[in-house]
C-alpha cells in the first residue's frame, strides 16, 4: 500500500475500499457484466443467440463501425473530435464502387485510402492552425466534404455488382473476411499505442499538450497524423462496406459518425483525452452489436433500437462515472 492508500485508509477507511472498488469496477467490468446479463436474458428466449454462428455474424455486423470507432478514437485520445468521419467515409466508399468495375480492385483500393489520407491530412492541418473547437471546425469541414462528394457523383450511387466481394466470403466457409479485417485493425492499433513512440505521444497529447510540447513531441504535426491516420481507416471501413453490399451513395457513411463516437466513449475513451485502450474500444463496439441482434433475434420494434442503445449508454457511463468519482 502507498503512502497515500495509506493517509486515505487512515483519515476515512471506506475511502480506500471505494478506491479499490472502483479499481476492480472498471469500465471494461462493467460492459463485459452488461454483455452477460444481456447474453443470458436473451439465451432464455433464443438458444441460437449463443451459437457460434450467431457470435460472428454479431462480429461482421459490427466490423465496419469498429474499424471507424478505432479512428474516431485516436482523435479524441488527442483531446480533439472529428465530425468528418461520415462524409469522408462516403466519398471514400463511392470511389471504391467508382474504380473498381472499370479500373480493378487494386486502384479502387488505393483512390479510397488515398482520398482517406487526403482528407485527413486536411482536417488536421485545419484543426491544428484555426484556433477554435475542433468539434465545430471538423463539422464545418464535413459539409464541405459533402458538398465535394455531390460535386463529384452529382447525387449518383456507384455500384460494383459481383466485383471485390471478399468481404462477403468466409474464410473456410466459418470466419467472415470482414472479421479478419476488424481483428487485424485492432492489433495494429494496440502495437501502436504500446510499442511506438507515436502511439504514446497521442495519450500525453491528450493528457497535457503543452508538456507533450516541453518533451520535445511534436505537437501540430503528431496531431496532423492522427486525422490523416483515422482518415485511412474511414477509408478501409468503407471498403468493407462497399464490398458487403456492392453499392454506395450519398451520405452513406453518415450514421457512423454518431455510432463510432458513443462506441468509444462507451469503451472507456475520454473526450477530454488522454485516456482510452483497444480493449475497450473493441468491448464497446461489441456491446451495440450484442444489443442490436438481440433485439432481432426477440423479434422487437426496430424502432425502440435506438432507444435501447441509447439507454445503454447512459447506464454504462452513470455506473463508470460514479466509480471514478469513488477513486
Amino acid at each position: 500500500m502507498s503512502d497515500k492508500e495509506q493517509y486515505a485508509s487512515a483519515v476515512n477507511p471506506n475511502l480506500t475500499r471505494a478506491s479499490k472498488m472502483s479499481r476492480f469496477l472498471n469500465q471494461k467490468t462493467v460492459l463485459i457484466f452488461i454483455m452477460i446479463v444481456i447474453s443470458i436474458a436473451v439465451t432464455v428466449t433464443n438458444q441460437n443467440f449463443i451459437s457460434l454462428k450467431n457470435l460472428f455474424n454479431i462480429l461482421s455486423a459490427v466490423s465496419v463501425v469498429g474499424i471507424t470507432t478505432v479512428g474516431a478514437s485516436m482523435v479524441l485520445i488527442t483531446g480533439e473530435f472529428d465530425m468528418t468521419l461520415g462524409p469522408v467515409f462516403s466519398v471514400t466508399a463511392w470511389l471504391m464502387a467508382l474504380f473498381t468495375p472499370t479500373y480493378g480492385a487494386a486502384l479502387g483500393i488505393t483512390a479510397a485510402i488515398a482520398a482517406g489520407i487526403i482528407f485527413g491530412i486536411i482536417t488536421g492541418l485545419v484543426v491544428v492552425n484555426v484556433k477554435a473547437n475542433s468539434f465545430i471546425v471538423t463539422l464545418a469541414l464535413g459539409s464541405v466534404y459533402t458538398g465535394v462528394g455531390l460535386l463529384l457523383n452529382r447525387g449518383a450511387y456507384s455500384s460494383m455488382s459481383g466485383f471485390f466481394t471478399i468481404f462477403k466470403e468466409k474464410i473456410f466457409g466459418v470466419i467472415p473476411y470482414s472479421i479478419i479485417a476488424l481483428l487485424l485493425v485492432l492489433l495494429i492499433a494496440a502495437l501502436l499505442f504500446k510499442f511506438t513512440k507515436f502511439g504514446r505521444s497521442i495519450f500525453l497529447l491528450g493528457s497535457n499538450q503543452h508538456a507533450a510540447y516541453l518533451s520535445g513531441i511534436k505537437v501540430k504535426f503528431n496531431k496532423v497524423m492522427v486525422f490523416a491516420v483515422a482518415g485511412i481507416l474511414y477509408g478501409i471501413a468503407s471498403i468493407v462496406l462497399v464490398s458487403q453490399i456492392s453499392v454506395a451513395m450519398n451520405y452513406i457513411g453518415v450514421p457512423y459518425t454518431l455510432a463510432s463516437l458513443a462506441a468509444a466513449v462507451l469503451g472507456g475513451v475520454v473526450l477530454g483525452g488522454g485516456k482510452g485502450d483497444v480493449l475497450g474500444i473493441f468491448l464497446g463496439v461489441l456491446l451495440f452489436g450484442l444489443v442490436t441482434n438481440a433485439m432481432i433475434l426477440m423479434q422487437i420494434d426496430p424502432y425502440w433500437r435506438e432507444i435501447v442503445n441509447g439507454a445503454i449508454i447512459l447506464i454504462a457511463l452513470s455506473v463508470t462515472g460514479y466509480l471514478e468519482s469513488k477513486e
